[in-house]
């Protein structure tokens, strides 16, 4: 506890989490199946994401709460497409795949750790630069703070300082950051960069990179385990 919340919000988090992880227990295996039999799963998800965006709206004034949840979804999204995606792959290559290797266990599972890391920290970067850009090319600006030149003495007033002189003419502009309320297309295209960006880093992490590793003979072996098995 860092004192970022009341103990309160502490204990309401310990219940939800608590009552999350024993719904998923049970359920998990179920979702698993349901993700795997259902054809075309992905346009489906997207559609039931959307429609959970739209029914929790940008509260006024405005709090981090609608993009959270755009990122949470975009999460959730991306895990079960990539999921999806790689257990078809997985059997489509099943006779192919080469046999991990074992004597170098350790070396490999380093070495997925790192380039893992990496290429999420990469693409995050990546994906959060080129769709800003691509969305500003068409007049939308999803950055919920903007730049704006302030003079020291303004700022100095804003803070609460009681010098008004200047007497060393220290007048200067400087850039600060200022938030504002974003609107329309605006808020549309925040909520898509949080959710469009974060949907490809899951597919990243459940697909992209364990592709990438059995293409550098550094993958594992995984089977998935029903209750049924078990």
């Amino acid at each position: 506890y860092l004192g970022a919340h009341t103990p309160t919000d502490v204990r309401g988090g310990l219940i939800l989490g608590l009552f999350f992880g024993v719904f998923w227990w049970y359920v998990a295996d179920a979702f698993d199946r349901l993700i795997l039999s259902i054809p075309h799963v992905g346009l489906l998800i997207l559609f039931v994401s959307a429609l959970v965006l739209m029914l929790n709206p940008q509260p006024r004034p405005m709090t981090p709460t609608f993009l959270q949840n755009c990122l949470l979804i975009g999460l959730l999204s991306g895990s079960a497409i990539g999921f999806r995606m790689e257990m078809d792959r997985s059997r489509q290559t099943a006779a192919t795949v080469a046999t991990p290797d074992v004597e170098n266990h350790g070396r490999n599972i380093f070495l997925r750790i790192l380039i893992g890391y990496t290429a999420v920290l990469v693409a995050r970067q990546i994906l959060k630069v080129l769709l800003t850009t691509l969305l500003r090319c068409i007049g939308v600006d999803p950055s919920p703070n903007k730049t704006k030149k302030q003079k020291n003495d303004e700022r100095n007033k804003d803070m609460g300082s009681d010098d008004d002189e200047d007497a060393w003419g220290q007048h200067v502009e400087v850039d600060v950051q200022v938030p504002r309320i974003l609107r329309g297309w605006d808020l549309w295209g925040a909520a898509f960069l949080k959710f469009f960006s974060y949907s490809c880093l899951a597919w990243l992490i459940t697909c992209g990179c364990p592709w990438a590793f059995e293409v550098m003979g550094i993958h594992t072996k995984l089977t998935l385990i029903t209750a049924q098995q078990q």
